[in-house]
């Protein structure tokens, strides 16, 4: 008689948890929704920025006409290869 009070306690536990996940579940997932949704939200923003700041710099750099080299970097030597016939 034991084993069928534990076997119902068991059954009845698990329906117990299957009704409050068909109940909250809605709701938990608009909320995680919801989060992911801002989420993106500020990373498409964050690239937009940071395209919007890189686009300007770029602008910049080719409205001046002038590109400044680093004196410091070793770019190699100029070869003139001929062509041979």
């Amino acid at each position: 008689m034991e084993f069928l009070e534990t076997l119902l306690i068991i059954i009845l536990i698990i329906f117990g948890f299957r009704l409050l996940f068909k109940f909250f579940a809605p709701f938990l997932m608009r909320y995680f929704m919801k989060k992911l949704k801002q989420k993106f939200e500020n990373a498409q923003q964050q690239s937009h920025n940071q395209s919007t700041y890189t686009s300007q710099n770029d602008n910049l750099n080719s409205q001046s006409g002038s590109r400044k080299t680093n004196p410091n970097s070793k770019v190699g030597e100029y070869v003139d290869y001929e062509e041979l016939d």
